[in-house]
């Protein structure tokens, strides 16, 4: 029976975290989570520093650590931002829009104005609103 990242199970989640590029959301999560690894470390030296100077076993201060680092970092984020990438994709879907990138549909939601026309900003380098 596999296990782990050789189950069935692992390898799909392993499929969504390599599946597309990181969008800005992502990207700006990521660097949250960076920023909670270092000061998870920074309170475990403290941590650690204060059990020594008051003379506690280090050996049972472990699973508070363990349990402090756990609790703080969301490790199912990648999974979870690509499948409600891929949920947003097919509500889409539903309304006739084709959806070939899944960060896409992160960008396009932090939009603040869009515009389009047929001709001219190409060829002349020119927008005109109307």
């Amino acid at each position: 029976s596999a296990t782990g990242t050789n189950s069935r199970s692992g390898q799909t989640i392993n499929l969504i975290n390599r599946s597309a590029a990181p969008g800005h959301l992502q990207q700006l999560l990521t660097k949250i989570i960076y920023y909670l690894c270092l000061l998870d470390g920074v309170l475990t030296v403290i941590l650690l520093i204060a059990a020594v100077i008051r003379g506690e076993n280090i050996l049972e201060m472990l699973p508070f650590l363990a349990m402090m680092f756990i609790a703080s970092i969301p490790v199912a984020m990648p999974s979870t931002f690509a499948l409600s990438n891929s949920f947003e994709a097919t509500r889409l879907s539903k309304e006739g829009v084709l959806t070939s990138d899944l960060t896409g549909i992160q960008d396009a939601a932090n939009l603040n104005l869009l515009l389009l026309d047929k001709t001219g900003t190409i060829t002349e380098n020119k927008t005109a609103v109307a």
